[in-house]
């Protein structure tokens, strides 16, 4: 049969037998034709050979053009949060700026804020030259501090003291009342008279207690430090118009070698060593860039008037040096230090070759110029405050190695010091010439790294010494009375200064030797 003949055949059968398959096929087709019919129709649309169609794009979207980053002066002062820091003048800060009230005024009996009202105890301590970074334990004080809660970039030092002689709420009052008077006695251009504050007494019986001109720049710095102490910088604190004002005037008082005031006076060089040390705490914890070449000056001016060979004495490269203006000195190189200043780490290791000779190996007492030798004291004092009532110069070399990272540890002598120190501790005793605040100033802060038994006896002292003899009436209110052996030198200024200081040793510093 041939392949013509069967083919409808097939067809027939596939109709009859099996109708449902040829319904598929159909259905198939149908589909098939209608997706191509609709297939071409639309490719028709948009094809563009398609004769005497013009068809129009859509115009071109313009992109947005995008300019290059401006270039950042990292040295410039940046827009602050406190508006009232003026960027435009690189030397000066608002004097007439409104303190935030939010920070709280300690002097308002009625105040409410908590800031006023934290509980005393430990807290960790901070600083910028901490031995594992910014947070950790070392000398420089912290950006936030005293009752302010927080901590800033330079961690906390608001630790109150826990046990016996611990701070808390008593000494807290008698700092207030401390930087109270300092307030009301600072002149309208920044500056603290040593022998003139009385003038602003207006009312009632003017304070007592004058001190020599000659010192304005080292009583000023010591007066800012009190201040900074308590956590108030350039930026924050019920103070901080004080602390602005006070730096500004020592400013104006610096040469362009880098000395901060005249050599008028014999002792300007401690002068220049406080004012140092203030000004790079102001510098440092404000973080105030346009600061920072004074700040390097004033140490550069230190870092010259070394003997190359050794340390520090009155004048500029003198072949000797004391311990006393050594020690002040050392202070004001490891602020610096604490943030990020340049310094001479060999005038650093030179003066603690220093200490070593002057300290006597069997009690740990430091000397004068010498082991031995007794404190220093202004012409005319030597048989009211006798040499022997004080330990200065042991204070001042055992907390020198203390903010040197030693310890005790690792070196024995600096117990037999701490003993000897403890052997003489804070007494208010007007008769005996064992007042000495320039002496309980450095003995406190070295006691407080020592910690233990030694500080808990020598901060009770202290704290009965300091608490009992502030005065509370009158224009003297908060202050101190200068009865010591500096007193006739730097007045009631220096001594309330000093006195304030002493009692922040409670806070100021985190202890130096943790975390090592």
């Amino acid at each position: 049969m041939s392949e013509q003949t069967d083919s409808p055949k097939i067809g027939k059968a596939l109709a009859t037998q099996s109708p449902w398959v040829m319904i598929a096929v159909l259905l198939h087709v149908v589909v098939i034709a209608i997706a191509s019919i609709m297939y071409y129709a639309h490719e028709a649309q948009f094809d563009d050979s398609t004769p005497g169609e013009i068809r129009v794009s859509a115009p071109s979207q313009q992109l947005e053009e995008i300019e290059p980053p401006a270039i950042v002066d990292r040295e410039e002062v940046p827009k602050l949060k406190d508006q009232d820091i003026v960027p435009s003048d690189m030397t000066e800060l608002n004097p007439d700026a409104v303190d935030d009230p939010e920070q709280g005024d300690p002097t308002d009996p009625n105040a409410t804020s908590d800031l006023t009202n934290l509980p005393s105890g430990d807290t960790t301590g901070g600083s910028a030259i901490g031995v594992n970074g910014p947070g950790h334990h070392g000398i420089a004080p912290s950006a936030v501090g005293g009752r302010r809660p927080g901590g800033g970039k330079y961690g906390s030092r608001f630790g109150r003291g826990n046990g016996p002689g611990g701070a808390g709420g008593r000494v807290n009052e008698a700092i207030t009342a401390g930087l109270e008077w300092l307030r009301k006695h600072q002149d309208e251009d920044g500056r603290w008279d040593a022998a003139g504050f009385m003038k602003h007494d207006k009312e009632g019986d003017p304070c007592t207690g004058p001190g020599l001109a000659v010192h304005d720049v080292g009583i000023t710095g010591l007066a800012l430090l009190a201040f900074l102490g308590e956590g108030n910088t350039l930026k924050l604190g019920t103070y901080r118009q004080q602390v602005r004002k006070g730096v500004k005037w020592l400013l104006e008082q610096q040469g362009e070698n880098g000395l901060i005031g005249t050599t008028a006076s014999q002792a300007f060089a401690y002068s220049h060593a406080i004012a140092t040390v203030a000004l790079c705490e102001a510098y440092g914890l404000s973080e105030h860039r346009p600061y920072k070449v004074h700040a390097q000056n004033a140490v550069n001016y230190i870092a010259n008037a070394r003997n190359p060979y050794g340390v520090w004495r009155y004048q500029p490269r003198e072949p000797d040096g004391d311990t006393s203006i050594t020690g002040w000195m050392v202070q004001a190189l490891l602020s610096a230090q604490a943030f990020d200043l340049a310094v001479d780490e060999s005038a650093l290791k030179t003066a603690m070759v220093f200490f070593e000779g002057v300290t006597d190996p069997g009690t740990g007492a430091a000397g004068y110029t010498k082991a031995g030798q007794g404190s220093s004291r202004p012409v005319g004092m030597q048989d009211r405050f006798p040499a022997n009532k004080t330990e200065s110069l042991t204070g001042v070399v055992l907390l020198c190695r203390y903010l040197m990272h030693q310890e005790p540890k690792e070196v024995p002598i600096m117990m037999k010091s701490a003993d000897t120190i403890l052997s003489k501790p804070p007494v208010w005793n007007e008769k005996d010439g064992s007042i000495d605040m320039y002496y309980w100033y450095y003995a406190s802060y070295a006691m407080y790294q020592i910690g233990g038994k030694h500080w808990d006896t020598w901060s009770k002292k202290l704290t009965a010494a300091a608490l009992k003899t502030q005065k509370t009436t009158g224009n003297d209110k908060g202050s101190w009375d200068p009865v010591d052996a500096w007193g006739e030198e730097g007045g009631r200024v220096y001594a309330t200064a000093t006195m304030i200081l002493c009692l922040e040793a409670y806070f100021r510093y985190g202890k130096v030797s943790f975390g090592r």
